[in-house]
Order: C-alpha cells, then structure tokens, then sequence
C-alpha cells in the first residue's frame, strides 16, 4: 500500500515475512523536503512497534569503480551527513536506499553526482541486508 498523506509527505506498508509464524508490518515514511528523507519503521501484526529507523550512515555509500580509493576517501570526509530516501519494491521484499547530501554547495553537487547511487537492501526473515 502506498498513501499521499500530503503534498510532502507519503507512507508504504508492506508486509514482510518472518523465520517465525506471523508476518511483520513495515512502515516506510518519506518527508519530501528539498531532499527527502524516509524513516523505516517494523511492527508486529497488532502493531506493537519493533524499530525505528532513519539511514544517515556513510557507510552505505560504495566507490564508484571509475574513482580512486583516495578520492573516495576524501569526499565521504567532506560530507557531515548523507538523507536516505527508502521505497519498498512492490514485486519483492526489497528496500531501495538512495542517497542525497545536504549541506553541499552548488558546485560540488556535480561532484558528487557518482555517488548518487541506489542500494538495495533484502529482507532476510529478520531484517534488510
């Protein structure tokens, strides 16, 4: 299910199977500012809330191959922090990550145009990986 619950702001409901008898519920809730950001949220059947997650980590960035490690390294450092927006596939239990980096001035967002790379993380059962 996917809902517009404003002109900046939507939901996805999605639910996921466990290792276990009863299905989980997830929640995605994107806020469409000048960059979006989602928050991720699991909750069991009667919607007893397990988690709440919003991805600000670096660490899901990757190199692109046609850049040098060192390059790499230098820009993750000049970034203070990375928005996720999450969508959930609709054909599979996958969660698409991608990423937007606020804070940037106009003529290093050309720059860092390679990074702006989707990444999909699938559901194991427990969590995304």
């Amino acid at each position: 299910l996917k809902a517009t619950l404003s002109g900046s702001s939507h939901i996805e409901l999605k639910l996921l199977p466990t290792n276990g008898e009863d299905s989980l519920i997830c929640m995605v809730h994107t806020f469409d500012g000048p960059l979006a950001e989602s928050r991720i949220r699991l909750f069991t059947a009667d919607w007893q809330a397990l988690s709440d997650t919003c991805y600000t980590s670096k660490t899901l960035l990757q190199k692109p191959d046609t850049m040098t490690a060192e390059v790499f390294a230098g820009m993750l450092e000049s970034l203070s922090l990375v928005l996720w927006r999450a969508a959930l596939a609709a054909d599979s239990d996958t969660l698409q990550l991608t990423p937007s980096f606020p804070l940037q001035f106009v003529e290093d967002k050309e720059r860092f145009k390679a990074l702006v790379v989707q990444r999909n993380l699938n559901w194991d059962g427990s969590c995304f990986k």
